[in-house]
């Protein structure tokens, strides 16, 4: 067992609150900000999304152009389908409901865009915040007068052709859906919503108003909605809900036909296992004025607005966007592919995953059972019924006070008690089941079926077969050795012994358990009465000082290289890389970044970098930097190449992009889902500055 590196981390020291700064708050900003996935469109990976930053804002609306000319309203009347594009055609008409969020063009935008003559080379972008429910006025990330001439672009390679974005694994674009602002599938609708009048306050195209339509007396009157087509009921009874709406008082109207589009959005999905899926936004319409029964009997049938479902032939495209705020049902209409996409085998739900709790502040209360305890194994005797001992009380929170500029490694602390506070990690007691081997990971994780990896503990999942939950628990025994009898019992010494043994992964052992994945006292650790002791254990506040510490030496440490090469080694940056680390292991985190910040993406970049770094080869450079002998770009060998290039500053034939950009990717490179929901949070947390850490 590798020894931990000395962290004097104690229960004395409160665990930092959500909201809390101790010696790296940042004050937060109301610049509108816009980033592009990628610096050019290629046929390689065609897909681009946006992410926005707007802070304090209530929505925003991403827009491209395959001319910046076309942001002009004077240039409205040369706006068409494919060079012009708002982020409101594929939400219903309104705009994205959440100040910091992502937008993915649609790839039949990317296909028509290219098909045109002559065929754009680059395509212009900005983004709108609004900071009002009518999204009316907006803050724009280039200003209105100079958006002809300053608006970003994103390049379009020569290579990116119509026929090769025609379809996505056999599927057209057109029947692609896009993801809700609850990260739920939707299938497309058969053409995408034309543009609005107006986006924050500037014309988009001028259309000549509607001739307005007959109205007659209904026996049901149509729901009462703000602006468009459609602003009242005939004269009639209160008409039934429509679209989860109330219902609309009774009243003279002036016209029966279509309701705008209106208000509520869906209300929070069901939880997929243990993570909480987001809000949806504002997407519902409203409802049609008048019923059949108070037609003229010459007068054709009303039309809806509510486009039918279109099958989306179980695939779906990459767009997506953050949202929130809905609290309503969504309306029916949109089939959701997602709802029933896990199959069966993996269903079970044993708490990991679970949003991290601060026990300081529920001392007292009973933790809540985490997992469905399986049954004893045939042969098997029950365990004892004996009571197990009481655990302790946790510590007192300390009384509220200013908090302190911290340094080094209590600094570290509470950085990570912060990172765990936004939700970027499980709760000290969350408890995976011999998950792998039940296919809690699905079943492409290699102990699926196959080995047993044990039981996986705490806000990292510190797990039993790798033998991290054993050096986890001879570091609690170190901590507080006492404590640490009385809760594991007379057989703590047992399960230290058992969980630190040495020997092979249970993947390379008979049977499918290794030395450390054994039975103690004749139960498995994911059996009773083990669950309930690890649970007491977790609400000892030495003992969670002593998970942190681990955390830190076991995830943030080997991933300071990643961070020190790319210009991040501040509070934000680091939160970010610890919850790479937390999520997905130091090398699912470096695999993660070196995909998010990759300007070696060809041979002729690689080439470029290494000749300016005056090395032939990737064996050269690797043995300059002390690396094992190879001829690969590996974790350590991407970042050792950024950290040289960035040394070059302008003289580096390669972009490497600056600390912003590169938290930006971080992001980006997640998507939606509970890992992008956490990067996003750390992102922009007023919790994280952007010092030094420690500074």
């Amino acid at each position: 067992m590798i020894p931990l590196p000395q962290r004097s981390f104690t229960a004395q020291q409160p665990p930092l609150r959500h909201g809390m700064a101790a010696g790296f708050a940042a004050a937060p900003t109301r610049q509108v900000t816009v980033s592009p996935s990628r610096a050019e469109v290629r046929r390689a990976d065609p897909s681009l999304s946006f992410q926005v930053v707007a802070p304090g804002a209530r929505s925003f609306d991403v827009i491209v152009a395959t001319d910046p000319a076309l942001f002009d309203p004077a240039n409205a009347h040369r706006r068409t389908p494919k060079n012009f594009r708002s982020s409101r055609q594929d939400f219903q008409g309104t705009p994205i409901e959440i100040e910091t969020g992502f937008y993915l063009l649609p790839r039949a935008f990317l296909r028509d865009m290219v098909s045109v003559e002559p065929r754009p080379t680059r395509l212009y972008y900005v983004a709108v915040a609004y900071d009002d429910a009518e999204a009316r006025q907006g803050r724009y990330s280039v200003p209105p007068e100079v958006m002809a001439t300053s608006a970003p672009h994103v390049a379009v390679a020569a290579d990116l052709v119509a026929a090769n974005l025609s379809k996505v694994l056999g599927v057209a674009v057109e029947r692609l859906g896009a993801v809700n602002a609850a990260g739920r599938v939707m299938a497309a609708e058969p053409h995408p919503r034309a543009l609005p009048d107006v986006i924050g306050g500037l014309p988009v195209f001028r259309r000549a108003a509607p001739a307005p339509a007959p109205s007659w007396n209904g026996r049901n009157g149509g729901t009462a909605a703000p602006g468009g087509n459609g602003a009242g009921a005939t004269n009639g009874s209160a008409a039934p809900a429509v679209n989860g709406r109330p219902r609309a008082a009774p009243g003279n109207g002036t016209q029966g036909s279509n309701g705008s589009a209106s208000g509520n959005g869906a209300s929070a999905g069901p939880n997929r296992n243990g993570a909480t899926i987001a809000n949806g936004g504002n997407d519902a319409r409203g409802g049609n004025g008048g019923n059949d029964e108070g037609r003229r009997p010459d007068a054709p049938p009303p039309r809806s607005d509510a486009a039918s479902p279109q099958p989306a032939g179980g695939f779906v495209d990459e767009d997506y966007a953050y949202g929130g705020g809905g609290a309503e049902a969504r309306e029916s209409r949109f089939r959701d592919l997602d709802s029933d996409s896990l199959p069966s085998a993996f269903a079970y739900d044993d708490g990991y995953g679970a949003p991290a709790a601060s026990f300081a502040e529920d001392a007292g209360e009973t933790i809540p059972p985490l997992d469905a305890l399986p049954e004893p194994a045939a042969g098997r005797p029950a365990a004892p019924t004996a009571p197990a001992p009481a655990a302790p009380a946790p510590a007192a929170p300390a009384p509220a006070a200013p908090a302190p500029t911290a340094t080094g490694a209590a600094a570290e602390d509470l950085l990570l008690q912060a990172v765990i506070a936004e939700g970027a990690g499980s709760r000290y007691d969350a408890l995976s089941l011999d998950g792998g081997f039940r296919g809690r990971f699905g079943a492409s994780d290699p102990y699926y079926q196959r080995a047993h990896d044990g039981l996986r503990y705490g806000p990292h999942q510190a797990a039993q077969d790798s033998g991290e939950l054993g050096e986890l628990l001879a570091l609690m025994q170190e901590t507080d050795g006492t404590t640490f009898a009385q809760i594991f019992g007379s057989d703590a010494g047992e399960l230290v012994a058992v969980t630190t043994a040495e020997g092979p992964s249970g993947l390379d052992s008979p049977g499918g358990r290794g030395p450390r994945v054994q039975p103690v006292a004749g139960r498995d650790l994911w059996e009773e009465p083990w669950l309930e002791r690890f649970r007491n254990a977790a609400r000892h506040a030495p003992f969670q000082a002593a998970m942190r510490a681990q955390i830190l030496a076991r995830r943030l440490d080997p991933l300071r290289p990643v961070a020190q090469a790319l210009d991040i080694e501040n509070d934000r940056g680091l939160a970010m890389l610890l919850c790479l680390g937390i999520q997905r292991g130091v090398e699912g985190a470096m695999a993660h970044v070196g995909g998010a910040v990759n300007p070696f993406d060809t041979p002729a970049r690689l080439g470029a970098a290494l000749d300016a770094l005056a090395f032939t080869d990737l064996g050269a450079f690797r043995a300059a930097k002390g690396l094992p002998p190879g001829d690969i770009l590996d974790g350590p060998t991407h970042f050792a190449l950024i950290d040289a290039l960035r040394a070059l500053g302008p003289d580096s034939p390669v972009q490497v992009p600056d600390a912003e950009g590169v938290l930006d990717a971080l992001v980006t490179a997640a998507g939606p889902g509970p890992l992008g929901d956490a990067l996003l949070r750390l992102r922009v947390s007023p919790a994280f500055g952007d010092l030094a850490a420690g500074g």
